[in-house]
């Protein structure tokens, strides 16, 4: 639940509560709180817990949201324009027909979110995770998508025209009928990094889609497809490595560094003298090795000529390396999935423990009122029979005022003093017997 606190100053206005972030630079907790239709221009909300909160229709321009916790998050139709969501993390987020032109992601984590028909021209998505996301339909004219993970997402009817995908993954990925011209897939002259583009699972792609991307070789496709003609040769021939594809000495140090100059992954294997001791670095998921061994394999075949014997043992150790890599990482659990199922199971599990100490909460206060009336009708009842029946014509004996004291005695054991015409029974009562 939100912060009551943080609720009462940001409603005293954009101003006020960035001045006051400015002075103490504290973590606001908004969450589950209703902002529907609010007006937030260039609010910081950085690092802040905007975990299922209602920002439905909300103007969030220029709004700082780098590092905000937004999973499960209702944004359909917000005004997300310019923000910065670095590092965000949007898990299951509703961003439907938002508005998130010029907008940075770079490095959020999108998993699942919704982005069905979002606006999303010349937006930063550099090295984010857009997993499963729902792209269908949305405006992507003009976005940066280098190295982001878009496996499983579908992107059916998006508008990709112009975008940049370099080194992104799309393993399972639904291209129908996406608008992919002018899409850039291309290394250019940017090859210290040996990161391809692979669509080798993607899904639904097209030959004729392929022919209207911008490419090289170097791009990793689908077995049924081939490259366009229109692209570039890959090739590795700017000023610094130029030599990397001359024949060089038969020294096995000097090929080494020629290989591992070109690729950071390659260079990372070749650093292990014996491919038996190779073990993954604890900084890296499964996921991310298994692409890089995938990219080195892919890296081999361009890197070193098949037809050069004088590489051959190069070539059969690298190899080697690939396989127990490989057989390595095939034996580890997914762990991001994994986490990703145990969160979501724990989301849930929280859901329904919370609907259920509401309705607890609902019955307690129930039977406490019923208990109240209860206690409430019995005393007035006692009473009334105990004041009727002198009425009637009891007779006023010594051992009537005894009765009287009995009835006090248990309006007194009551936790809370039964009222009757606005009077405590307990003093009526007393008057009552004295009268009597």
């Amino acid at each position: 639940m939100s912060n009551p606190e943080h609720l009462k100053w940001l409603h005293e206005g954009v101003d006020a509560w960035n001045a006051r972030r400015k002075i103490n630079d504290f973590r606001p907790d908004l969450s589950s709180a209703d902002f529907n239709g609010i007006k937030l221009k260039e609010v910081n909300l950085s690092r802040a817990k905007l975990n299922y909160t209602n920002l439905r229709g909300a103007d969030l321009t220029d709004t700082d949201l780098s590092g905000a916790d937004l999973n499960g998050t209702d944004l359909k139709f917000a005004n997300l324009t310019n923000a910065n969501l670095w590092g965000a993390t949007l898990w299951g987020t509703n961003l439907e027909e938002a508005q998130l032109c010029w907008a940075s992601l770079g490095t959020a984590n999108l998993w699942k979110a919704n982005l069905r028909k979002a606006d999303l021209k010349d937006s930063d998505f550099k090295e984010a995770d857009l997993e499963e996301v729902q792209l269908n339909k949305a405006d992507l004219r003009g976005a940066d998508l280098q190295g982001s993970n878009l496996n499983d997402a579908d992107l059916r009817e998006v508008d990709l025209r112009g975008a940049t995908l370099k080194g992104t993954i799309l393993k399972g990925t639904n291209l129908r009928r996406t608008n992919v011209q002018s899409v850039d897939l291309s290394l250019g002259n940017d090859t210290s990094e040996m990161d391809f583009t692979d669509l080798s699972q993607a899904l639904k792609l097209t030959q004729k889609q392929l022919d209207s991307m911008v490419g090289d070789t170097g791009t990793i496709l689908p077995n049924n497809l081939t490259c366009p003609k229109h692209w570039q040769k890959w090739v590795n021939d700017h000023a610094n490595n130029k030599n990397v594809f001359e024949k060089s000495s038969n020294s096995r140090q000097t090929e080494h560094q020629k290989v591992s100059e070109s690729s950071p992954q390659i260079e990372v294997l070749l650093k292990s003298n014996n491919p038996v001791k190779f073990s993954l670095s604890k900084h890296i998921t499964v996921g991310q090795a298994k692409h890089a061994v995938k990219l080195t394999n892919h890296a081999l075949s361009i890197i070193i000529p098949r037809n050069d014997n004088g590489q051959t043992e190069l070539i059969n150790e690298l190899k080697q390396i690939i396989r127990e890599l490989e057989e390595e990482l095939d034996s580890y659990p997914n762990d991001v999935q994994l986490l990703r199922s145990d969160i979501e199971n724990l989301r849930k599990d929280n859901e329904k423990l919370r609907t259920q100490n509401e309705r607890l909460i609902s019955k307690l206060e129930k039977l406490n009122s019923g208990w109240q009336s209860v206690t409430r009708e019995l005393a007035i009842g006692t009473t009334t029979a105990a004041v009727g029946g002198v009425i009637a014509g009891m007779s006023l004996d010594p051992s009537m005022p005894s009765i009287f004291s009995l009835i006090g005695d248990l309006l007194g054991s009551f936790s809370e003093t039964p009222v009757m015409n606005g009077f405590p029974l307990t003093d009526q009562i007393e008057t009552f017997t004295t009268e009597v």
